[in-house]
């Protein structure tokens, strides 16, 4: 059977602590033709450091520059280094399973007209507990504008022609630049998702999930896209290639949004926060 190339890529910023980990769990893959794109984002904690551990072996390549964000971080790996048929992203500080990368690349090899695949994946949380999530990929439909990202990103391996074909990630979207792609992908080919269990997800600190704040621009990045879709189903001039970023001041939060925000809010110890709950309910209540 064929083997085709994947460019396995993961952009760190300051978590040192869970490279080790995280590296080696796709140095373990049972598929053998990969190429390990690891970046790190100019953190300022011994991130860079702990990746030299890995700076000899023959699958992995490290690259490091100046903080420039996620979104430029892995869209430069992606179009100037990788050179893989396809593209298997890894949040950085997660686990993939042994098998994830090789029942990917089968699924994709039997399924021509799928673009992008995800599975299931097992999330813990800050208290210990966890909680097995189910990707909803396979429910997306060309012309269709969920309301939600139908993968959690890191576990999803994608074709890099279709990635090509739709511009790739908007450098626009600091957050959300996941969906966004989606939104653009889906409507070139199908998404699905493994019923098999083969990405984990520690409650790593500073990742959006667990960041009141980064979830409310998250929420705002995840409209825009939405927006950005709508005028493309129209046949009507992206907005954002028209008043650029300017195009955000048309996003609000919806109800369903709002509900999930004050969830938030009521749990969230702000004893060391910038702003304070009432503030930050009046930013969600009047947006």
């Amino acid at each position: 059977m064929k083997q085709p190339k994947v460019s396995i890529v993961s952009v760190f910023y300051n978590r040192a602590k869970y490279v080790a980990a995280s590296v080696q769990s796709l140095i373990d893959q049972t598929y053998e033709n990969v190429e390990i794109l690891v970046v790190d984002d100019g953190s300022t904690d011994n991130t860079w450091e702990e990746m030299q551990q890995f700076a000899g072996h023959s699958k992995v390549r490290l690259f490091t520059h100046a903080n420039r964000g996620f979104t430029p971080s892995i869209k430069t790996v992606i179009e100037k280094e990788a050179t893989g048929e396809l593209i298997a992203i890894h949040g950085s500080g997660d686990i993939s399973l042994a098998e994830r990368i090789e029942k990917q690349v089968s699924y994709l090899l039997d399924n021509e007209n799928v673009v992008a695949v995800g599975c299931k994946v097992k999330s813990f949380m800050p208290d210990g507990s966890w909680r097995i999530g189910h990707p909803k990929g396979d429910q997306w439909r060309a012309g269709s504008i969920p309301r939600s990202a139908p993968f959690t990103h890191g576990e999803v391996m994608y074709r890099r022609s279709a990635y090509d074909a739709v511009g790739g990630y908007r450098i626009a979207f600091k957050y959300s630049q996941d969906y966004d792609l989606w939104l653009r992908m889906i409507n070139i080919g199908k998404f699905a998702v493994l019923d098999a269990l083969l990405y984990e997800r520690p409650a790593v600190e500073g990742t959006v999930r667990h960041n009141i704040y980064k979830v409310l621009a998250q929420k705002r990045y995840a409209c825009l896209g939405r927006l950005s879709a709508n005028q493309r189903l129209r046949n009507a001039p992206d907005i954002i290639n028209v008043v650029g970023m300017d195009a955000i001041l048309y996003c609000k939060y919806d109800l369903s949004t709002k509900y999930i925000i004050f969830k938030m809010l009521l749990k969230t110890d702000f004893t060391q926060q910038t702003m304070d709950r009432w503030e930050l309910l009046k930013i969600v209540i009047f947006s």
